[in-house]
């Protein structure tokens, strides 16, 4: 009989240490809670993630004449990220919101021209978020604008 009791005492002292023991494998770890440096982060904080490289006057296939801008994405502000594209949520002036692709290019980054109506020299702006499927909605929105 003592030999059951005394298991019995083991093993509920085990029992109850046990949640401190696994409570302190899953300690916080510093610096979590500021990491919002991925564009695909609700939570991010960081700078403009794209770049618009240059803006040109073209004619495209159709005849009309647009501001093109070449947009790029640099694989530096991708942390460890790599699908072949990443859907984009597009509005500029005179472009409804639309959501595009921007694909993967052999250099790792990732690059599109968007075409705006072209009104003549001045400012083109556009806005672009990362466009999240499951929400149907954009995220880490930002507006940039370039002279033509």
């Amino acid at each position: 009989m003592q030999l059951s009791t005394k298991t019995l005492k083991i093993s509920l002292i085990l029992f109850v240490m046990l949640p401190f023991l696994l409570g302190s494998c899953l300690k916080k770890v510093d610096g979590v809670d500021e990491i919002d440096t991925n564009i695909f982060d609700r939570e991010y904080a960081g700078d403009v993630w794209y770049v618009i490289k240059n803006v040109e006057q073209v004619t495209n296939e159709l005849g009309q004449i647009k501001a093109r801008l070449r947009v790029w994405i640099p694989k530096d502000n991708l942390p460890g990220l790599v699908p072949s594209n990443i859907k984009i949520h597009t509005k500029g002036d005179g472009l409804d919101v639309t959501v595009l692709d921007f694909p993967l290019t052999p250099g790792g980054d990732y690059e599109r021209s968007i075409d705006l109506p072209y009104t003549g020299p001045g400012n083109y702006c556009i806005t672009l978020g990362v466009f999240i499927e499951e929400d149907n909605a954009a995220i880490n929105l930002f507006e940039e604008c370039v002279t033509l």
